[in-house]
């Protein structure tokens, strides 16, 4: 009876977690709500919220509802990758980090970490990809 009360439990906080995400996110792509939807997704990420870090990310290095800071923004992708499982990692950040590589965004060109973050990224997709949706 307890494992059935923790499971339930478990379950409402993370439905809970993921309303509020999909909130946060939707409200990132309205210009009048950025700067609120910045302060739902930062609480998000020193929750933990992958998902979250990297949609700070991306606010940060877009310049979304704050000003831009390539510096924040990097750090908010990295820590979507390293705070995660090991095998868990948000695929989205990868995908992010390797554009920024791509086309020299708040980073040096580099080919390299361009195909290494997209190889990732495909191989993650490939291996969860339908997991995720």
């Amino acid at each position: 009876m307890k494992k059935i009360i923790i499971l339930l439990l478990s379950a409402s906080l993370l439905f809970s977690l993921d309303i509020r995400l999909d909130k946060a996110i939707a409200m990132s792509k309205d210009p009048t709500k950025q700067q609120e939807a910045a302060d739902k997704l930062l609480e998000l990420s020193l929750e933990g919220n992958t998902k979250a870090m990297t949609e700070m990310g991306r606010l940060f290095i877009y310049g979304k509802g704050m000003p831009r800071n390539c510096k924040k923004g990097t750090y908010f992708l990295i820590n979507a990758l390293s705070k995660t499982d090991i095998n868990n990692p948000d695929p989205e950040a990868m995908k992010e980090l390797a554009l920024m590589f791509k086309r020299g965004l708040c980073v040096k060109k580099d080919k390299k970490k361009y195909d290494k973050y997209m190889k990732k990224y495909f191989k993650y997709e490939e291996k969860y990809g339908d997991k995720e949706k």
